[in-house]
């Protein structure tokens, strides 16, 4: 079977050169490449150039943004398997043959693959899910760890332009609804690089998603799950009671799983972890403080309360609360390391917050 590998590029005269090596060097594969390019005007079409032997199609011209782009190259396909890779996205040595002997191996739509995710401060592991509680709220995986046949891509259709910043995670949800075969291959087949367009509109990003959500999961077994989601969220957001009710939290007995005289610590700073520290005092809890690999002189304190480094805390006495999401399975090693026990010693917000959005483990 033949895999079309879509990039879309503007300006990206700093990062196309790694993603064309690292579909170029594939072997066992057999690749159609399609660049379609914005109209740069900086040095990316001199670097495309360069490979011109090793791409099949290349378009240059304006567009409407990143899913426009998107949508013109998928009319430009002739494999059997479609995929997209951003500029400053590469793929791992030799990996797209697994990919395509899972197609030919199986009947299926879709397949989703793990992703790792890379920014400044280093990368981590984002393993594909496809549980109901993953897909109202994000996509199975990094959009360019997806890979779908030609003919799904044409029964879906093409991205909504009207979401700016979701279009890929409405496309997925609509393949959902639409019952399309998907597969999960837990192999870590593309690095992609944080801070694109959605990282940069987080809050436009939420929006879009809590819209895509509702309109498709309404009158499904997913839809309780979705209203107690962003009803959770929007709370988080706005701090508004309404949203608070709204979600049927009130109604629970909120006793988590928390065990009783024990110092509460919240490892992480940052948005989660205000989050995680709002959600606790809502429910009664007293939190003694934040804890944080890197501190400075300058910095002994955080939402009034005083940071500690971890070497400080003592298992048995103090409960740590990991209140990241980027770096939660880092932080949990971290933890075990120095003596602390998984639930008796420490927990997640993680799992604290599904507790209470779902009643998860909840004692009534």
């Amino acid at each position: 079977m033949k895999l079309s590998i879509i990039t879309v590029v503007y300006n990206g005269e700093k990062v196309i050169e790694r993603a064309i090596k690292s579909v170029i060097r594939q072997k066992n594969a057999d690749i159609e490449y399609i660049i379609v390019d914005g109209g740069s005007t900086d040095h990316t079409l001199d670097i495309i150039t360069v490979y011109k032997d090793y791409i099949t199609r290349m378009v240059s011209e304006p567009d409407q943004g990143i899913y426009d782009a998107m949508n013109k190259g998928a009319k430009l396909v002739t494999g059997d398997i479609v995929t997209f890779l951003n500029c400053d996205d590469w793929y791992e040595e030799n990996v797209l043959q697994d990919v395509i002997g899972v197609f030919e191996r199986n009947e299926i739509d879709i397949l989703c693959t793990d992703a790792r995710i890379v920014n400044e401060y280093g990368s981590r592991i984002r393993s594909a899910r496809l549980d109901g509680k993953t897909i109202i709220k994000q996509l199975p995986t990094s959009h360019q760890a997806i890979f779908a046949t030609r003919k799904c891509f044409a029964d879906v259709g093409e991205f909504n332009l009207k979401y700016s910043v979701s279009a890929d995670f409405d496309w997925m949800t609509r393949s959902i609804i639409m019952n399309r075969k998907i597969e999960i291959l837990h192999k870590t087949v593309v690095n992609f690089s944080t801070g694109g367009f959605s990282t940069d509109h987080s809050e436009l990003c939420y929006e879009e998603i809590k819209e895509i959500s509702f309109k498709y999961y309404s009158g499904t077994p997913l839809e309780c799950d979705v209203k107690k989601y962003y009803a959770y969220k929007d709370y988080m957001r706005t701090g508004k009671e309404e949203d608070w009710e709204k979600g049927g939290f009130s109604e629970a007995i909120l006793k988590l799983s928390i065990p009783d005289k024990k110092n509460i610590y919240l490892f992480g700073m940052g948005k989660v972890g205000a989050e995680c520290c709002k959600l606790l005092e809502k429910l009664g809890y007293v939190i003694t403080g934040f804890i944080d690999n890197y501190i400075n002189d300058r910095q002994v304190s955080y939402m009034g309360k005083k940071i500690q480094i971890p070497e400080k805390m003592q298992a048995g006495k103090d409960y740590i609360i990991i209140a990241s999401t980027k770096y939660e399975d880092d932080m949990k090693i971290q933890m075990k390391k120095m003596g602390f026990c998984e639930d008796r010693d420490f927990s997640t917000y993680t799992k604290i917050q599904e507790q209470v959005i779902y009643r998860d483990g909840l004692q009534s």
